[in-house]
């Protein structure tokens, strides 16, 4: 479905001003009500840049927009993600019961009932991993992009890491410690890598496997020889093409500088040089993927079975339903009348 954005303008008449952003904001609102995205405003600022709307230098201005219409009311506050760092924290409050005590223990019977049904269902005869060749995670560059992928990542158990641009140690070293527990199980260890079409995120990815080797040797891990493979799996030029995303005709950095300009600090790096030389001047933002969730579903669905076949989710829980099913009896015998209706 196609979401027709577009920018308020910034001067003429107060009432056309209002209206597009009226406009503007319920573009916005609809998408996040069918696609279940909700970003943070840097991460709109960059699906507006994918979408040639704003450059990398007009996010700040973007971001203020947001939230003027949030505070207008032009813009449901709920579509933009909150920054958890700002939250309150949680006590436990309370207010004085509206049931009886017998409203309240038939409540606590039918939670119990859910909580054993819930237990039953945890039982699992056959491992999810257990037959396969490989043990697959994801890392994306930008948090925007756990949302884009999560429903098809989480259909085939695949832990998504938000690397947010190159990765901290504590992020590398979760990372290896699950790679090496899963390689001595017997399992080849794939991390599944996607970012933005630009010269710092094709940068990122081609040098990921080196990036997290450089805490092979922190305390505790204890991984003699470290073995797993990154495969980079977009985006790529044929993806942009095929998926009708935008390619922005600049190179634009924080601050309305562009790497193609040699004033630019980076513009004569190696991986700045090799990108302009075999792309040209222009990029595309990997949140642009939100313009197309089916695109980006079969984009990975489509990586993902290269590993794991399409089928496995789905014969793992039919081989452990009868296993569960024992479970559930079994509890109906312990706890004497008890029935999952």
């Amino acid at each position: 479905m196609a979401y027709h954005l577009q920018m308020p303008p910034t001067s003429g008449p107060l009432h056309l001003r209002k209206e597009a952003r009226r406009e503007l904001g319920e573009a916005i609102e609809r998408m996040s009500r069918d696609t279940g995205y909700k970003f943070g405003p840097r991460g709109w600022a960059y699906y507006a840049e994918g979408l040639g709307l704003i450059t990398k230098g007009e996010f700040d201005r973007f971001e203020k927009l947001l939230a003027d219409m949030r505070k207008e009311g032009d813009l449901d506050p709920d579509v933009i993600e909150p920054d958890a760092s700002r939250m309150a924290t949680e006590v436990e409050d309370f207010d004085a019961s509206p049931n009886t005590p017998e409203q309240m223990a038939q409540y606590a019977v039918n939670e119990i009932s859910e909580r054993l049904r819930e237990w039953a269902g945890i039982f699992h005869t056959r491992g999810y991993w257990d037959d396969l060749e490989y043990y697959v995670e994801m890392i994306v560059e930008k948090k925007d992009l756990v949302q884009i992928f999560r429903s098809i990542a989480d259909e085939y158990n695949i832990r998504i890491t938000n690397g947010k641009g190159d990765t901290d140690i504590h992020t590398r070293l979760a990372l290896l410690k699950r790679f090496r527990d899963r390689s001595e199980a017997g399992r080849r260890c794939i991390l599944l890598a996607i970012g933005d079409h630009d010269p710092k995120g094709l940068h990122i990815v081609e040098g990921l496997h080196r990036t997290i080797m450089s805490c092979c040797n922190i305390k505790g891990l204890d991984w003699d020889y470290p073995d797993f493979e990154v495969v980079n799996i977009g985006l790529t030029e044929t993806q942009i093409d095929d998926l009708g995303l935008m390619k922005i005709g600049n190179l634009e950095t924080g601050g309305g500088r562009d790497l193609s300009d040699p004033r630019h600090p980076d513009h004569n790096k190696p991986y700045v040089q090799d990108y302009l030389a075999q792309f040209g001047v222009w990029k595309c933002e990997a949140n642009a993927l939100v313009g197309n969730p089916r695109g980006a579903k079969d984009l990975l669905e489509s990586a993902i079975n290269r590993f794991i076949p399409a089928s496995h989710p789905g014969d793992v829980e039919q081989e452990n339903e009868p296993g569960q099913e024992e479970v559930r009896q079994e509890i109906a015998r312990l706890v004497q009348g008890w029935t999952f209706e």
